[in-house]
Formats: C-alpha cells, sequence, structure tokens
C-alpha cells in the first residue's frame, strides 16, 4: 500500500551525465508517490547543504564529505571508498590473501593473476622478474615447435574499461612493442598508466553452436546496500563478438584479430555508424538474454547449465564481497549508501564460470533498445530494495529478481 499523499515527500536529485541512464532512474520514480524527483543538469557539485533526501549522482558530483555524516536522513548511490573492488590490480592482491588464509572454493573461479608494475620501458625486465611465472612461461614458448601450443596471457590496465589498454600475447617482444607504441604516442617517456594486471588467458571459452560458435562473456549487475547487503540481479546479459571464434596455436609474428576475442560491447559496435540499420543488427547480436540462450538442443539440459552456472556466479559474487568487508582500506560499505555494480565473468567449456572484473557505474545503454526492460527492472528493483527499506516506505512490488547472496554487518564504523 502507498504512503498517504499528505505524508513529506522524499525529494530525490538525479544527476546522471549519460541521459539514457537519468531519464530510466527517473522514470522508476515517476509512479512512485512518495518520491519528488529532480532532473539537474547543472553543476550539481557545488549542491552541498543536503536540500534533498536521496542523491543519485555521478561519483565526481557526490559531496562525501557532507553525506557520510549527515545532519539528517540521507541516501546516496556509491560508496567513498571502492577501489578494492574496480581496480584489477587491487582486487587480485586481496583475492590472493585472502585465498590464502580462508578455504573457498572461489579459486576455482579465478584465473592466474599478477600484478605487472611499470614506470620506464628499460625496467620492463626488472618487472617481469616480480611476475616469475609469466616470465618462465614466455621464455619457454620460444622453443615451442611448430603448431606446438603455447601458454597465453592477456594484459589489462588496472583502472580503465570497455575493453581499452588489452593485449593478447605469448612472447616478451609482443609485450615490449606495446609499451613502446604507447611511448611513441605520448609526448612523455614516463607511462601514463602504470599499474597492470596480467591473466592466464582461456582459450577454451564456451561456444555456441546455435550462435555460430562466438565467444561471449555474461555482464552481472549487483547491488551493495548499506554495510552490507549484497544482491545478484538475475536478469544476467550474454555479450556475444560478432566474429567466430578462433585461437592460434600460437600468436608469435602473427596479427591476432581482437574482435572475436575481446567481446566488449563497446569494442564490438565502435566503428559502426549507430544510426544505421547495421548498427541496430549488430546490437542484436552482440546482446542476448543468459535465460533466453539454447545451451544444448535438450531444453532440460539447457535449462540444468544455465542454473549450475548461476549458481557459480551467486557464491563467486558472496565470496568477493566476503573478501573485502574486512578491508576498510580499500573498501568502505556505508549504511546510508547503496551501490550497483557491472560484474564479468567468462563460461569456459566445461561450464566453469570465472570471475574477470567488477566495474562501478556500469554502461547501462548496451543493453540496446531491445532489452531496454531489464534496465527498468534493474533500476526499479533497486529503488525498492535500496530506497524504500531505508526510508521505511512499503514496496509496491516485491524485488523477486534480486537475488540475496551476501548479508553480513562489519564490525566497527568507517
Amino acid at each position: 500500500m502507498c504512503s498517504s499523499k499528505s505524508k513529506q515527500k522524499i525529494k530525490v536529485l538525479i544527476g546522471i551525465d549519460d541521459i539514457y541512464t537519468s531519464e530510466k532512474i527517473a522514470a522508476c520514480f515517476k509512479y512512485r508517490d512518495p518520491y519528488e524527483v529532480v532532473l539537474d543538469d547543472s553543476d550539481i557539485s557545488s549542491s552541498v547543504d543536503l536540500d534533498y533526501d536521496l542523491y543519485w549522482l555521478e561519483y565526481e558530483y557526490l559531496n562525501f564529505e557532507k553525506l557520510i555524516k549527515p545532519s539528517k536522513k540521507v541516501l546516496f548511490n556509491s560508496f567513498c571508498i571502492r577501489k578494492g573492488l574496480i581496480r584489477k590490480a587491487q582486487i587480485a592482491f586481496y583475492l590472493r590473501k585472502y585465498l590464502s588464509k580462508v578455504q573457498s572454493q572461489l579459486f576455482k573461479h579465478v584465473p592466474e593473476t599478477y600484478v605487472f608494475e611499470l614506470d620506464y620501458i628499460d625496467y620492463l625486465d626488472e618487472a617481469l622478474n616480480d611476475c616469475f611465472e609469466v616470465e618462465q612461461a614466455l621464455e619457454s614458448n620460444l622453443s615451442s615447435k611448430e603448431g606446438q601450443s603455447t601458454k597465453k596471457f592477456i594484459l589489462k590496465s588496472s583502472m580503465t574499461n570497455k575493453g581499452a589498454e588489452i593485449l593478447i600475447f605469448d612472447t616478451k617482444k609482443q609485450l615490449e612493442d606495446f609499451f613502446i607504441s604507447r611511448i611513441e604516442n605520448s609526448e612523455d617517456e614516463v607511462l601514463d598508466l602504470r599499474e597492470w594486471v596480467i591473466q592466464s588467458y582461456i582459450e577454451n571459452p564456451l561456444k555456441l553452436r546455435l550462435y555460430n560458435n562466438r565467444k561471449f562473456h555474461l555482464r552481472v549487475y549487483v547491488l551493495a546496500v548499506g554495510n552490507l547487503k549484497v544482491y545478484v540481479y538475475r536478469d544476467v546479459l550474454a555479450l556475444f563478438a560478432l566474429e567466430e571464434y578462433k585461437i592460434q596455436s600460437r600468436i608469435q609474428g602473427e596479427k591476432l584479430d581482437l574482435k572475436s576475442h575481446i567481446t566488449n560491447t563497446c569494442v564490438q559496435l565502435e566503428d559502426i555508424d549507430k544510426d544505421s540499420e547495421q548498427f541496430a543488427n549488430a546490437e542484436e547480436e552482440c546482446i542476448k538474454r543468459f535465460w533466453d540462450l539454447d545451451f544444448d538442443e535438450n531444453k532440460d539440459k539447457s535449462a540444468q547449465k544455465k542454473n549450475s552456472i548461476f549458481a557459480q556466479i551467486k557464491y563467486c559474487v558472496g565470496e568477493i564481497f566476503n573478501c573485502l568487508h574486512h578491508e576498510p582500506t580499500v573498501f568502505q560499505p556505508l549504511e546510508n549508501a547503496f551501490e550497483l555494480y557491472g560484474f564479468d565473468f567468462l563460461i569456459d567449456e566445461k561450464y566453469n564460470c570465472f570471475f574477470l572484473e567488477a566495474n562501478a557505474f556500469p554502461d547501462f545503454k548496451q543493453t540496446g533498445d531491445m532489452l531496454h526492460d531489464i534496465i527498468d527492472c534493474l533500476f526499479y528493483q533497486t529503488i525498492c530494495v535500496a530506497s524504500d527499506e531505508f526510508f521505511g516506505e512499503a514496496k509496491i512490488c516485491e524485488p523477486s529478481q534480486m537475488i540475496s547472496v551476501y548479508d553480513k554487518k562489519a564490525s566497527g564504523k568507517f
């Protein structure tokens, strides 16, 4: 039952730069009587007086100094400190630390990952010395025979996303050439991005015959609320490459076609005119509902495989937050905040699920026009779980798509 109209309104300020996202959020509040929404296009970073009850803003616009210790009941849409989750090098370090102390099956779902720091190209050898296993594998690759498969790695910048700054390699020279190229395109000999991760490349991703054997990864939306409840949104996206996946036995001396390997939607669609029919067709090919995928001609077997994958995802997300919940220097959940993340997972041909990375403020537009209802429901159920509960409002629907995977309160206050 909705609140009485005589009740004081809950004032909401929405300040998200992306129009698609801001309008979707605003639309979810439209028919909610307790809420009064303002869409603000001005410099809302100057809003320091806490004139609103709920702030849904870009991270840079949030006045954490006022919001963390507010003078009244206020809710906002991002934790201040969460670099331990969203920076690839940080999450790699803390997962390794966690798995060295705790008996957890999470180790089965994380690719071998090495933190790689490089300031100057002249120090490449020294940097690789800190990643001894990678260095040894690259040396071993040089002596591999013709036709013999080499050990491959993928290099990723710790802080960038959307498929940027990625290299798949199997020799030291490829790694060196990559950084030399970056310096040549820069005005400084010092690398602007110093922190990277090197991961073992998963060469055997699940390929579905009905989708032309194209590689795909899963985008899973995760909601973290307060200190701390975590939910996995059931409507998972499958993001496909447009080209059939092919892996070479070795990359040495050959150019690798990244379009069949990097499944980020922005990489797949970057060269296509957004107003063209080709873009609409490509978007439809790139983005699918996970639960609609045909994993097997037998529907029961297909459903079993998808349920198994989703169970692995839920387990991984819960364990990742359990790892970070006790690391307050890099992750501080706040009682009066919530945040939506985009978690990426890859499935191998044996239906094993691997956690790749987590993104704050994910690109919600990538669902496209055909699957916009996924985002509509995501925001609506986020309001039910995070805002309605915080302000004591009656939920007008059960957030059945939000699956609880973690519910523990951290000791102490940050």
